[in-house]
């Protein structure tokens, strides 16, 4: 498969505005910028699923915003926040670092769109 390939699963139903933060619209808007700015990975994203599946721990359960695969079949799993103060940043990640430390096959990162920004520029962290 080529670099140039891309596909991009955006259910219809989630879709609805009322359901969709303005930072996952973002983040979906502009994440082939984003994807390509990710220095710790050297291959192109060629399918981007909206939450497409929850991670189940023995202590928590943790649904991801999205997962990317990358043409070296890696699987990124993205979580979006508005900003590190948004409420339920620190609960979402405490459950993103919990699966994280099981599902180990997964790259977690979590990113800070910010509309002010280019998204090369945007924040994230890898969580391992």
């Amino acid at each position: 498969m080529t670099k140039d390939v891309k596909f991009n699963a955006w259910p219809k139903a989630k879709l609805d505005m009322e359901k969709v933060s303005k930072y996952e619209l973002l983040f979906m808007l502009k994440h082939d910028v984003f994807f390509e700015s990710l220095k710790e990975f050297e291959t192109a994203q060629i399918l981007t699923l909206l939450e497409p599946l929850t991670f189940h721990t023995s202590s928590t359960r943790y649904k991801c915003d999205f997962i990317a695969i990358t043409s070296e079949g890696r699987f990124l799993v993205i979580e979006v926040k508005g900003s590190k103060k948004q409420r339920g940043y620190h609960y979402s990640r405490a459950r993103m670092s919990a699966a994280a430390a099981v599902f180990r096959i997964f790259d977690f990162i979590i990113v800070i769109p910010d509309p002010k920004k280019e998204p090369h520029e945007w924040p994230y962290e890898i969580l391992k």
